[in-house]
């Protein structure tokens, strides 16, 4: 039979994997910060320029990096979608989770989606659209998922 520490380390082995990625991440191609100017407003009643400035964190092959993390966690969301799939027939209602995971992983993966097309779709000058629109498909996300 499966004892609890073989349950506790498929995540933990899924932790670790993440840490590895991470660290390699940032020995290998380390984020940088830098400044982006959006807008240069000149004012000449006030004598003034006005420049609409952000700082973005940036590294030379963030796209293949992002790329890496969303293809490896769309392949633990299709397990999960597997193993939901398989379990749908169990009769003992305790054990039979398969809607709820069904449930919370079409969720992830449609905000998941949508927060990743709006992250390279949406211009980078409207930081503030851009910041509430991903976030908020976190945070439909993750309170779908505790409130299932």
């Amino acid at each position: 039979s499966i004892k609890d520490h073989q349950l506790a380390a498929v995540p933990l082995a899924l932790v670790v994997l993440d840490v590895i990625l991470f660290t390699v991440w940032a020995l290998v191609d380390p984020m940088e910060l830098i400044n982006v100017k959006y807008a240069v407003v000149e004012s000449i009643q006030k004598g003034s320029v006005e420049v609409n400035m952000a700082q973005t964190c940036h590294s030379n092959f963030l796209t293949i990096w992002l790329v890496t993390f969303v293809g490896y966690k769309g392949f633990l969301l299709a397990f999960g979608i597997f193993f939901a799939w398989e379990t749908r027939a169990v009769h003992i209602e305790s054990l039979n989770d398969s809607k709820k995971i069904g449930i919370c992983v079409y969720n992830t993966m449609v905000m998941g989606a949508l927060g990743v097309v709006m992250a390279f779709v949406l211009p980078a000058s409207e930081l503030n659209l851009r910041f509430l629109l991903i976030n908020g498909c976190i945070i439909v996300c993750c309170t779908t998922a505790v409130v299932i």
